[in-house]
């Protein structure tokens, strides 16, 4: 008795799946065994019955006579296929004879073939004919192929309706006549065409095809057919004396790098149907000064008009909503755009390196303004964004060096990466209450910027967002903020005072080195960690209070701060710190840290801060409670009423017998009043009848507080 199980079963599947791929390789190998005999190479298609397609072998001369039939391993092979390629490059062939058993010839089956002058065809060929040394059908209603070493003028007879694929690929003829007849011409028709100068369309034809005449360098004109809808990829590429274009009235797209290259195209008539132009349309068209757009486009695909660098007037339709990457760059003369309110979208690099640009209006719809999309145009001196605009892309107004007035959207919500670098004539920018992130580098180099408000729904600031930027005296920091990119104020060296974000957690990495004027920072009570470098070089600053968050400070965070006198600490766990944090500062510097703590403390601070008798530098000395800067920290200031009309109470802390200056400064960060408070009070009442409507701070010992006047 046999039990068949489920292995079983799963066995025999395998088996059988074994026994197929083994018949299927040996027929591949049967298949695709080749041979040569004399200047041919034969390549078996089926082994029952006899096939085999055939190719050059090597690079034969003179004629080439390929049989109907051949013998190998005494079986007869019948001859039915002509390669894809099989004679390219056949430069010294001068004749071939097709036998009457070929039923199909691949594309450039002849092509570069550079010294044929003419391709016989057996009578008793089905299939093919040729007429005069030209290949046909046999219907004559196609024409596949014209030898390439011909000279002269050729018509084309009358009963052709279709011209093949690559059919006059680098003829050397110098002019070709079409027949009204023809209905369609094959992709790469004319392609290499380099003594046409002149061609004309027929009127029945609906498609120039891909590389139709591409690489045709010596065309100056061509009449297009008024029936044409359709311009395919690459249709005149590389046809660098092409000189003037008309296109009919019926196309709606023109394909990509349909005219790339055309080096002395100066004129172009678009008819106004037109809705798209491909990418890479009109690339390197050097020698276009003006350009009138259909007044129908909608898409303009990438690179379309890329290293124009003639062009010097645009005109857009009312209906373009979307201009692709780099569509526009390079265009070197370009100087002044109007964008439609129908545009929607800036791609990346549409308009970089434009250096004659000096005016842009963007209409009122655009949404998005693409990556490094007017980067470097050196000459712009001011841009408006419209109410819809909402992103930024990462360097999208970088180096334009005389951009110096900008007026941003209440939509915007993103500045992206390095969005406004190295603008070093940029004065005056006013940020929305909608902007969430503003990316990296954002503003770096910008060193005529003097004041910046990041407050509203500011979220993020990522690093380097304003480094470099030395003019810069007045910050403003929203509540909002939570993070604060490295070296956020690198190299800021005209801050003198600044006050971080109560939600801030950390200071990170060269947050403020070589702000070499600061002189006052408040930190906010949440505060655990300061990176490396925070405060390098600081030479300014006197003073510093940490509050109990503070956890750890990395390497060289205070390094170089020569007049820091005073660091006070709050925390009783002494925060961990690493190399160099408080190398070179004041020799009299002294550290205040909570009552009975001192212990702790000497353990990794004593290297700064001693009790070394006789010099009096550097000493630790016992914070009380009462001198704690951070007491009653989550008690926030209240100034109030607030908004106020006529007067405000401003609440104030002090040590005990202290004395100290209030300053009230606006929201751009000029200082209004001065106010001497004493431990005495709690408050200061202030009149604020004479102030302008607006936001104001006003702040003591690196404490602070925002209030409205109204």
């Amino acid at each position: 008795m046999i039990i068949m199980n489920d292995n079983f079963t799963v066995n025999s599947f395998k088996i059988k799946y074994f026994i197929f791929l083994v018949l299927i390789s040996i027929n591949l190998k049967i298949w695709s065994q080749s041979f040569s005999q004399g200047n041919l190479t034969y390549t078996i298609i089926n082994e029952v019955p006899g096939t085999v397609k055939v190719k050059a072998n090597g690079y034969p001369s003179g004629s080439v006579f390929i049989p109907s039939t051949v013998i190998y391993n005494s079986q007869n092979y019948t001859v039915t296929n002509i390669e894809y390629g099989a004679f390219w490059g056949c430069s010294s062939i001068s004749s071939i004879t097709i036998p009457s058993s070929v039923i199909t010839i691949n594309n450039h089956a002849f092509n570069a073939c550079s010294g044929l002058q003419e391709v016989v065809v057996d009578n008793s060929n089905p299939n093919f004919f040729s007429l005069n040394g030209v290949l046909f059908n046999k219907s004559q209603t196609d024409l596949l192929y014209y030898p390439a070493n011909r000279t002269g003028t050729y018509d084309v007879p009358n009963s052709v309706l279709n011209i093949g694929y690559a059919a006059f690929y680098a003829s050397k003829l110098d002019s070709i006549t079409l027949p009204s007849s023809i209905l369609e011409i094959g992709d790469y028709a004319f392609q290499h065409t380099q003594y046409i100068t002149h061609l004309r369309f027929p009127n029945q034809l609906k498609k120039i095809s891909k590389g139709c005449l591409s690489n045709s360098a010596n065309l100056i004109a061509v009449n297009i057919a008024a029936s044409v809808e359709v311009i395919e990829d690459g249709a005149f590429e590389n046809c660098n004396n092409l000189i003037n274009l008309t296109i009919p009235s019926f196309v709606k797209k023109l394909g990509s790098s349909a005219f790339t290259n055309c080096l002395k195209l100066n004129s172009i008539t678009f008819n106004d149907s037109i809705q798209e132009i491909g990418a890479s349309c009109f690339a390197g068209c050097s020698s276009l000064s003006i350009l009138n757009l259909p007044k129908l486009l909608k898409v303009l695909g990438d690179q379309a008009f890329y290293n124009c660098r003639a062009i010097e007037n645009v005109i857009f339709g009312s209906k373009i909503e979307y201009i692709g990457n780099s569509s526009f760059k390079d265009c070197r003369k370009l100087s002044s755009i109007n964008f439609p309110n129908s545009l929607k979208t800036i791609g990346n690099s549409a308009f970089q390196n434009n250096y004659a640009l000096t005016e842009i209006n963007l209409g009122d719809s655009i949404s998005h303004i693409g990556d490094y999309s007017f980067y470097e145009c050196t000459n712009l001196n001011s841009i408006t964004l419209p109410a819809l605009t909402n992103y930024i892309g990462k360097s999208s107004f970088s180096s334009c060096l005389n951009l110096k007035d900008i007026i941003l959207s209440n939509s915007l919500k993103t500045i992206g990466d390095g969005a406004f670098s190295n603008c070093i004539s940029l004065s005056n920018i006013s940020l929305k209450d909608s902007i969430k992130i503003i990316g990296a580098s954002a503003f770096a180099g910008c060193n005529k910027l003097a004041s910046i408000r990041l407050d509203g729904m500011v979220q993020q600031i990522g690093d380097f967002a304003l480094s470099n930027c030395t003019g810069l005296t007045s910050v403003i920091l929203g509540d909002s903020i939570k993070v604060l990119g490295k070296g956020i104020f690198e190299y800021c060296s005209s801050i003198e005072s600044l006050i971080l974000p109560p939600k801030l957690k950390y200071i990170d990495d060269s947050s403020f080195s070589n702000c070499t004027k600061l002189k006052i920072i408040s930190l906010g009570s949440e505060i655990y960690g300061i990176g490396q470098n925070a405060f390098k070089n600081c030479s300014t600053l006197t003073t510093i209070f940490l509050p109990k968050s503070i956890y750890w400070i990395r390497n060289a965070a205070f390094v170089n701060c020569t007049l820091l006198n005073e660091v006070h600490i709050e925390s009783t766990t002494p925060p961990d710190l690493e190399l160099s944090v408080f190398s070179n500062i004041s020799n009299n510097a002294k550290l205040f840290i909570p009552q009975n703590t001192k212990s702790l403390y000497m353990l990794g601070y004593a290297q700064y801060f001693s009790n070394t008798a006789g010099d009096g530098a550097r000493i630790i000395e016992n914070m009380t409670t009462a001198d704690s800067f951070f007491i009653n920290q989550n008690i926030q200031l209240s100034p109030y009423p607030n908004p106020a009309t006529q007067t405000i109470n401003l609440p104030y802390q002090l040590k005990s017998g202290e004395q100290t200056d209030m300053q009230i400064f606006d929201v751009n960060g000029k200082l209004i009043a001065t106010k001497r408070i004493d431990a005495a009070f709690d408050k200061i009442v202030l009149n604020v009848s004479g102030f302008e409507k607006g936001i104001y701070v006003y702040t003591y010992n690196g404490k602070s507080a925002k209030f409205v006047v109204e």
